[in-house]
């Protein structure tokens, strides 16, 4: 899957490479699209794998109120967790 290949295929979603990241990836709503920013310092495999977590972070932002533990901690290595797993899910196959 190559990067640009969510940018194209998502309406309101821009991925855009960037330098200076505090972590290999981010997911920031501009208040008309999704932005999704991947480290291009990282290796094409690194990026593919922040994309596909930032993009699980966009999925699951609208249901978060609704399926996530009220302390805020708990919440937040819940859906960490989450997106790790869709990113695995979408970019390894299964043997």
């Amino acid at each position: 899957m190559p990067v640009d290949a969510i940018a194209t295929a998502l309406p309101r979603v821009v991925v855009k490479r960037v330098e200076g990241l505090p972590s290999s990836g981010r997911a920031q709503w501009n208040g008309a699209a999704w932005a999704l920013l991947v480290d291009s310092k990282e290796p094409k495999v690194r990026q593919r794998c922040s994309l596909a977590h930032e993009l699980a972070h966009v999925i699951w932002h609208p249901l978060s109120d609704q399926v996530l533990p009220d302390e805020a901690q708990k919440a937040t290595e819940w859906i960490e967790a989450a997106c790790e797993y869709f990113a695995a899910c979408l970019l390894m196959p299964r043997v």
